[in-house]
């Protein structure tokens, strides 16, 4: 392990691009802009090969003729008590059901959508129990971030990310994953789900009840090996008493090692590691798992280089892969007792204010991220043989900062790994507008329409960096890190050209587009404010930020950082105006012909608006040029989108790779209550095994 003390105070003396006395001029004042309504509208209906229309083209053509193949993307829209957004009672936008879209590009100016709710064993599952009065005490509630049912377990809402399995000389395959859930698999074609990956048996859940639907800890960015045909993806889970203890611990540490932490917290600390290796099925794991796409799940437990068991504090939203390593970081989407609850007692509101006081903790303000060298991962245990455990040593490096998303160079086989980052510290996207929270600075409660929307009024200015790790020292030999008070606020999603047109990725990533939200007031909560106002890294006093939001905000943007020289090199702003855009997550799209290089496509944007859910164009070499046109259509409504990527081509899909859901679940459910035993064979299995064989429908491309 090498810890980083000093990066953050060298932050601002090697880019000078950052430091406070090189402002830009402030804007002038404006009335602070309102998210758009259409932000928190996504339609539970599905739709067919829909023609979109093409607004303000500033081409003759209207819609590129070079922009062809098929964007996919997917976010949350309701569940089955409330289909589609908004939903009601604050319930958070993350727990929803996960809806996948496809935009068709025909090369002859015109686009066409498809859209699909992913319809897992859960689904169909909660959808019975809804209908269906016999079955009232199986039904799934929404609790905080999850959806949950006390005998059935936990909803896998499949509703983050799209990861696509590409080899040279193979068809392409699809995942849609969630961080609390198995991925699973689907045909490109109908948009239908097809299998999990991997058995229920081959993942070990967190919580040690058994149930239909166990809690399973993933994450939602599994990266597929290109070279070797491999997925590789995590299964893990906390201490549940060190999870449970933290509450009662210290606000911020800067390390996570025990002699940093207060007495109260070194006290907690050495009770959960004492009570785990008494109870066990209560202690943290760490699995790194690998799939060939065809056959059984391999897993190594993850341990440090001294033999210590890897215990994630937060979450692995983001994993990576090179050519000799895997990496996985412990990243800034906190899970906890604060995340199950918004209202828990309405008639009471001070109970909900006092849990919410103190249970909530900040996100960690470092990120950890853990190397494992693929060459030592031979053969791992497989679950289903009952293999003994095998181990896999994993080198720590710590940085300041927390962080979410991460990306890395392919090529690290001359011993240098390079990670590229963005930093978000306090923007917490686990916190979202509550029921009873207060809008910062206006004194009164917050807008009912953004009630369950993450709570991304941005109380610092965030950073990108890049980190050059030595991979035999495991130590951090160079550091670069910027940020900028107008134009890094807010950064969130991002894209950049995934792969060549052999499916390989490039060797180095040049360029990465970042989209930044931007600030809104209608986001900042009271309660946020104050979670983040002391946080140790801080670089923009908090003062600053409320002085921001006051004086209008600043519009959602997108940039492109040029990772050589840690330069914003291009930059498109939206306009600012009382209603103004929001800009979702961006996705790269090669230009049918190009030369592969990382600025020769399409940055094609979700966006929220005034008219309701459109995808913007971009020209990917010229930002600053703003929307080459806009595609919109009034029944494509999808508000939050979320991930997304791209394929060449569709088609039925042709891999054998299939978990029949009674071997996955029957055994469970054999010994299950009479009641779950009727619900499974009356409606999940048969609608499963249904979906699973057909229909495929072909869809115009």
């Amino acid at each position: 392990m090498f810890v980083r003390p000093d990066n953050h105070s060298s932050i601002s003396a090697s880019n000078p691009s950052i430091s406070p006395s090189h402002p830009e001029p402030a804007p002038a004042p404006v009335p602070a802009q309102r998210i758009p309504a259409s932000l928190m509208r996504a339609a539970a209906s599905e739709i067919d090969n829909l023609r979109l229309d093409v607004l303000e083209s500033v081409l003759p053509e209207g819609l590129p003729r070079d922009l062809g193949g098929h964007l996919f993307f997917v976010g949350p829209a309701g569940s089955v008590d409330h289909p589609g957004l908004p939903s009601p009672g604050g319930v958070p936008v993350f727990n929803g059901n996960g809806t996948v879209y496809r935009v068709d590009f025909n090369g002859q100016g015109e686009a066409r959508a498809t859209s699909r709710i992913a319809r897992t064993a859960c689904f169909f599952a909660d959808e019975a129990a809804a209908r269906d009065p016999r079955f009232g005490a199986e039904r799934f509630h929404d609790l905080g971030l999850m959806r949950a049912s006390l005998r059935l377990g936990l909803r896998n809402q499949v509703n983050t990310a799209l990861v696509p399995m590409l080899s040279e000389g193979r068809a392409p395959r699809l995942l849609v994953t969630y961080d609390a859930g198995r991925p699973h698999e689907i045909d490109t074609e109908s948009l239908r789900v097809v299998t999990p990956v991997g058995r229920g048996g081959e993942w070990r859940p967190a919580l040690p009840i058994k149930f239909p639907f166990p809690w399973v800890l993933s994450t939602a960015h599994p990266v597929h090996d290109a070279r070797t045909g491999e997925l590789w993806t995590v299964n893990y889970a906390p201490s549940l008493l060190g999870a449970a203890l933290r509450p009662f611990g210290p606000k911020w540490t800067t390390t996570d090692d025990a002699a940093g932490l207060s007495t109260r917290g070194r006290i907690a600390a050495r009770a959960a590691k004492a009570i785990d290796r008494h109870a066990p099925a209560f202690a943290g794991f760490t699995y790194l798992l690998r799939w060939n796409g065809d056959g059984e799940i391999e897993r190594f437990r993850v341990v440090l280089e001294d033999g210590t068991p890897v215990e994630i504090r937060q979450s692995i939203h983001q994993m990576a892969v090179t050519r000799e390593h895997v990496v996985f970081v412990d990243t800034a989407f906190k899970v906890g007792l604060e995340s199950l609850f918004d209202d828990p007692v309405p008639e009471k509101p001070w109970v909900g204010r006092a849990m919410r006081r103190l249970l909530t903790r900040p996100q960690v303000p470092f990120s950890a991220i853990y190397l494992v060298k693929k060459s030592d991962l031979a053969r791992g245990e497989r679950p289903l043989r009952g293999e003994a455990e095998v181990r896999a040593k994993a080198k720590r490096i710590l940085v300041p900062l927390e962080l979410v998303h991460f990306l890395v160079d392919d090529d690290d086989t001359q011993g240098l790994l390079t990670l590229h980052a963005a930093h978000n510290p306090g923007a917490d996207v686990a916190e979202w507008v509550h029921s009873r929270d207060v809008q910062a600075g206006a004194g009164q409660p917050s807008r009912a329409l953004l009630r369950g929307m993450s709570a991304l009024g941005q109380t610092d200015v965030n950073r990108l960096g890049r980190y050059t790790i030595d991979t035999r020292s495991g130590q951090l030999v160079e550091s670069r890190v910027i940020a900028h008070e107008e134009h890094t606020i807010g950064i969130g999603l991002y894209a950049h050209r995934e792969a060549l047109a052999s499916g390989l990725p490039p060797q180095r990533i040049e360029s990465i587009y970042w989209q930044g939200w931007g600030v809104w007031s209608e986001l900042a909560t009271e309660f946020v404010d104050a979670l983040y106002a002391d946080h140790p890294y801080r670089q923009m006093p908090l003062e600053r930020m409320r002085e921001i939001r006051a004086e209008g905000g600043r519009p959602a943007s997108l940039l492109r950082l040029d990772t050589r020289t840690m330069t914003i090199a291009d930059r498109y702003e939206v306009t600012s105006k009382p209603v103004g855009d929001f800009l979702g997550s961006p996705y790269f799209v090669p230009r049918r012909g190009g030369s592969g290089g990382s600025t020769d496509g399409y940055l094609l944007c979700a966006a929220a608006t005034l008219r309701g859910s459109e995808l913007w164009v971009f020209d990917a070499a010229r930002l600053s040029r703003g929307p080459l046109c806009k595609l919109h259509h009034p029944s494509l409504s999808f508000g939050w989108a979320l991930h997304g990527t791209w394929l060449p081509s569709i088609g039925r899909r042709v891999a054998s790779y299939e978990v029949p859901v009674r071997e996955d679940l029957g055994p469970t459910i054999a010994r299950s209550s009479p009641a779950i035993r009727a619900l499974f064979e009356e409606s999940v299995f048969p609608q499963m095994e249904a979906q699973a064989a057909g229909p495929r429908p072909t869809v115009e491309a």
